[in-house]
This record gives structure tokens, sequence and C-alpha cells, in this order.
């Protein structure tokens, strides 16, 4: 009696593993079906995937850590609005072979692909770690550059303290690292208001009943909630981005300032004093050093965009997009 219900509890156990394994690979493989558009351009300069749509006025996104250029693509709206979105992979991220490239030499890069797309100027968008490319880029190339969008992106001095440590190491090691993406995924849609909690506390500064109030908002409105899921795509599978996170880590822990001096050009900041990642010591640096720049403080942490200033954030680029002499 005793080894048949051990058997069948084993039977039992081997079943939910095949589906777990199945439903795993399925997530896995249905990702990376999302991310065959990426083009690798051979430049004078080396590899770089991109993709390019649209038609109009070119914007370069430089997406944050963990990323690649599908994350470039969550401005996709700016499409509709006349204007192409030029979104690149970084060193280490997805298609882009990895090269322990500075982030200036990254700048050259970009440029590079721009030379070899017959694009002469662009409007560059620096998000979170995306900002030091956006800003090498823009300082040292001044003539190729219309506007400057800088959206919560490192600047200054940055923390990267027990980023790769402790629980974090989890998303890092081999074989671990997209099965905790998964887990992750999967404990976002058993339970978004939890798991979305989880990330408001360590990258915004508010406390317990504000971030309650935050999740509510998020939860109750299904364009945010897709939003939040959208970009957790585009963060995932973490083994096809991880060399360039560990990367933009070693990078960010050795940055002082950036130089700014060179741009001129309209530069809009945008900014929450509630974030936790990058923090507002990045805005007041750019703020105070830019000659025409103009900070756009918004509510939110380091998930302003699905905070309430949303509507006004997607505005604000519009028009400030709109009045570019481009």
């Amino acid at each position: 009696m005793v080894s048949t219900v051990l058997l069948i509890t084993l039977g039992i156990i081997f079943i939910l593993l095949i589906v777990i394994i199945f439903r795993y690979y399925a997530w896995k493989n249905g990702l990376l079906a999302t991310l065959k558009d990426g083009i690798v351009a051979e430049t004078k300069l080396g590899k770089i995937e991109y993709k390019l749509a649209g038609k109009g006025p070119t914007i370069l996104v430089l997406h944050g850590g963990p990323g690649g250029y599908d994350q470039g693509f969550l401005l996709e709206y700016l499409i509709k609005q006349g204007y192409s979105i030029l979104a690149p992979s970084r060193t280490g991220y997805l298609g882009t072979p990895f090269n322990p490239l500075s982030y200036e030499e990254q700048a050259d890069l970009c440029v590079a692909l721009m030379d070899s797309l017959n694009i002469e100027k662009v409007v560059v968008v620096g998000a979170s770690a995306g900002g030091p490319v956006a800003l090498f880029l823009a300082n040292k190339y001044p003539e190729r550059v219309n506007g400057l969008i800088m959206e919560a992106g490192v600047a200054s001095e940055y923390s990267t303290e027990g980023m790769l440590d402790g629980w974090a190491r989890l998303f890092f090691m081999r074989g671990l690292d997209d099965l905790t993406g998964w887990l992750t995924a999967v404990f976002m849609k058993i339970s978004f208001a939890a798991s979305f909690k989880a990330v408001l506390k360590l990258e915004t500064l508010y406390e317990e009943s504000e971030l309650d109030d935050f999740v509510k908002l998020v939860s109750n409105d299904e364009v945010r909630k897709k939003w939040v899921r959208d970009l957790t795509n585009t963060t995932l599978p973490l083994s096809h981005r991880k060399k360039g996170l560990i990367h933009d880590v070693r990078l960010m822990e050795k940055i002082d300032i950036i130089p700014v001096d060179q741009i001129s050009f309209p530069t809009l900041l945008i900014y929450s004093r509630m974030d936790n990642d990058v923090k507002w010591h990045h805005a007041e640096y750019l703020t105070e050093n830019i000659a025409h720049a103009e900070l756009f403080e918004v509510h939110g942490g380091h998930f302003m965009w699905v905070g309430e200033n949303k509507d006004e954030i997607q505005k604000k680029r519009i028009e400030f997009l709109n009045n570019l002499p481009i």
C-alpha cells in the first residue's frame, strides 16, 4: 500500500516537473521569437544590433540596464507622431557582441551606426543606464544632435552597492538566470500588486502608504499594467542581456561626473525626487551645467513612466520634439 502511494506521488511530481519544464521553455522561446527583428550592422567600429522604424526625424533611444533594442520601442507611440525610432542594443545586450567598451566608446559606436545608415542628426534619449552614453554622444558630437532627452538617466556618481551580491546573484548564475526571470514573470501574472510593490520598494523612496497608493494606481489601470509587463519583457531572458548588465554595473561604479560643457542645444530632463535608483543629484548636476536644460520634475521614482504623471510625460516629450528646429 505504501509503495503504491509512493509511486503515485512520484508520478505526480514527475508530471508536474515535465509541465514546469515545458512551460519554462515555451516562455523563453516565446520571448526569443519576439527578438527576430533586430539587425546587426557592421560599422567601421564594429558590430552593433539595432532596429529602425518610422518616417521622419530620427530619435536615437539608448536603453537602460538590463535592456536591448526592444526597450527603445517602449517609445513606439512617437512613430505615430511623425518620428523615426533608432534603437540599438548596447554592448553585451542581445545581438550586439560584448566588448568592454567605455561609455564614450559606446557613444562612438552609435555614431558609427548613424554613419552606416546615412543618418546625419538625431534627437538622443538616454534612459537610466543609457544616460552616460547619451551624454557622451551629445557632448562629443554636438554637430550630430538636434536635442537631448534624459529620463532618469545616470549623469554623475552612482552607487552600485549590492547589485551583484546576495539574492541578486541568482539572476546572474548560469542556469538560474532565466529560471529566476521566468519565476518573476509568473509571480507578476499571479499577483501583480505584490510583485510590483516589491519592485517599488527597491526603486522608489516612498513610505508604505504611498507605495500602496502607487500600486493601486497601476493595478487598476490596464495600460499602466501592460507597460510594466512590457518593460519586464525587455529585461528578459537575462542570459541574452547579462554580459551587458554586468558591464554597466562595473562602468557605473567608476563614474564621477560626465562632461556636458559642449551641450548647447535644447535639453529636456525628466526626473523624480523619489527615485531610489538614479537619485535626484543626477538631475541637479545636469540642470546646473547644461545651459538650455528644462527640468520636468515628476512623481513615481524610477517607475515615473507609470506614475501619476504618465500622460504628462508623454505629452511633454511630444511638445519638446515638436518645438525643435528639425
